[in-house]
């Protein structure tokens, strides 16, 4: 009886592996949806492939990227903050974040917008010291003289 009962859970174990998809092809439907404009069928995909690797800062990137096409800036720049927090510190992380607290501070109500304008220009400057490239550090300053104008 023993013997058979370890017979089923081995199956059921070996059977759940075989159908189980991994963390890279979750991740590589969730782009392509994405890609195809099927946000929320792309964020469903990121977020099982979070379930499987928690600690993978670039699914929640990603995960970012398609909240905030989505329009959902507030649940992507926590996805962001939490990739942010597990490593991802990149100039596309900032740029990113940049552009959502622009967004979030030209919709926002005027007592609220200043907050965002001032996350706005952190993020920009977070991306003025990463960036590598030139053009980087171009577009980070001259969001961030923008910014500056805006808030005198």
């Amino acid at each position: 009886m023993v013997k058979r009962y370890l017979l089923v859970l081995a199956v059921i174990a070996i059977s759940a592996a075989v159908f189980a998809k991994s963390v890279g092809e979750l991740a590589g439907e969730a782009t392509q949806l994405s890609n195809e404009g099927k946000y929320a069928q792309a964020a469903e995909k990121f977020n099982e492939a979070i379930q499987l690797a928690p600690a993978n800062g670039s699914l929640y990137f990603n995960l970012g990227l398609v909240y905030k096409l989505m329009g959902r800036y507030d649940d992507a720049v926590r996805m962001i903050d939490r990739a942010v927090s597990l490593g991802q510190q990149t100039p596309q992380v900032y740029e990113t974040l940049g552009f959502i607290y622009e967004a979030q501070a030209v919709a926002a109500p005027a007592a609220k917008a200043r907050e965002f304008w001032l996350k706005a220009q952190k993020a920009w400057e977070n991306l003025e010291v990463c960036a590598t490239d030139e053009e980087r550090k171009k577009l980070s300053r001259k969001h961030i003289d923008r910014i500056k104008e805006i808030l005198q």
